[in-house]
């Protein structure tokens, strides 16, 4: 028969040693069992996150639409304010044209949604650094949402607060075809208006277009990174491609008999050279459209050709603009 003894008949430093043991395997069980949680936990937390990024893409996405749709109109709007303001607007103007009625009729305001950013925020947590650099740009991005919205109520007062009940009328009957020669003469003529003109372009072109221009340029490079860290497709990557423009690349002829403008690439990066500012980056948003990204954005630049297969350049904003032959 085989005898076990009781453990007070054990040796006292054996039982140490035994208890020590024991303690030490409770104590990695539990430390186990935690290194276990926290990798569920962090599983779970950075699938969580990447859900959201994914729905931070798609929202993104339709962010950087809008701000095309509003970056363009907002240019045309701007050269109509250029004609405008050079008196090269006639009567006739006003009746084949709806732009001019509407000049500053309408807002163009620009909405941003935030409900994707707004849920990733939510989930993410100080204490975990996954995708914190990309989440760090993201709230940097969308932080220019109240600006947007701020900026887009300025404007929204100032349009309320100048257009008479007339001016209100006249651009409803504009829209339905029915000309006010009255109201066509105040346009053409008022010095009030053209004040109100001014005042609207500084807030219109100088601020709201740059600063959709700024919201573009920062949140196509963030949603490009997401893409590419994703593997999901970047649906704006053919207007950042310089392949697109290499046939408007070289040198243009200006005003002056021995100054010109030079388009060069570089490292896939666009620049605009003139006598006085050698490097100003362009920053493309369509296949022959850009604007200048060197802290003057409001500024574009468009490619194009004439009947003659010409290539030229046009270089816009209010008075400070352009047409340019390619040499």
């Amino acid at each position: 028969m085989i005898r076990f003894s009781s453990g007070k008949h054990m040796n006292p430093k054996r039982y140490l040693v035994y208890a020590i043991g024991e303690i030490l395997l409770i104590v990695l069980g539990i430390l186990l069992a935690l290194y276990i949680d926290k990798l569920n936990s962090d599983y779970q937390y950075t699938r969580k996150i990447d859900e959201n990024i994914h729905r931070v893409y798609q929202e993104l996405e339709q962010n950087l639409s809008l701000a095309e749709v509003s970056i363009s109109k907002l240019q045309v709007k701007d050269s109509l304010i250029h004609l405008f303001m050079k008196d090269s607007v006639e009567k006739s103007d006003y009746t084949k044209s709806l732009d001019f009625p509407g000049l500053i009729i309408n807002s163009g305001n620009l909405v941003l949604e935030d409900d994707a950013f707004q849920n990733l925020i939510h989930l993410n947590v100080s204490d975990n650094t996954y995708k914190d650099s990309l989440i760090s740009d993201l709230k940097s991005l969308y932080s220019m949402n109240e600006k947007v919205k701020s900026l887009n109520e300025r404007i929204f007062d100032f349009i309320e607060g100048i257009l008479t009940d007339d001016v209100k009328i006249y651009g409803k009957l504009a829209y339905e075809g029915i000309v006010d020669e009255d109201l066509i003469d105040y346009f053409l003529h008022s010095k009030e208006y053209k004040s109100d003109v001014i005042r609207y372009t500084v807030l219109s072109i100088r601020n709201q277009l740059k600063r959709f221009q700024i919201y573009y340029a920062k949140g196509r490079g963030i949603y490009g990174h997401i893409s590419q860290t994703y593997d999901l497709p970047n649906h704006f990557a053919q207007h950042t491609d310089p392949e697109n423009l290499k046939e408007y690349v070289g040198s243009y002829l200006t005003l002056g008999p021995t100054d010109c403008l030079d388009i060069r690439i570089e490292n896939d990066s666009v620049f605009l050279s003139t006598p006085s500012y050698p490097n100003l980056h362009l920053e493309i948003y369509a296949n022959n459209r850009l604007y200048l990204d060197n802290g003057q954005l409001g500024y574009f630049v468009s490619f194009f050709s004439n009947d003659s297969c010409e290539k030229k350049m046009r270089i816009h904003l209010l008075s400070n603009r352009g047409e340019y032959m390619k040499l």
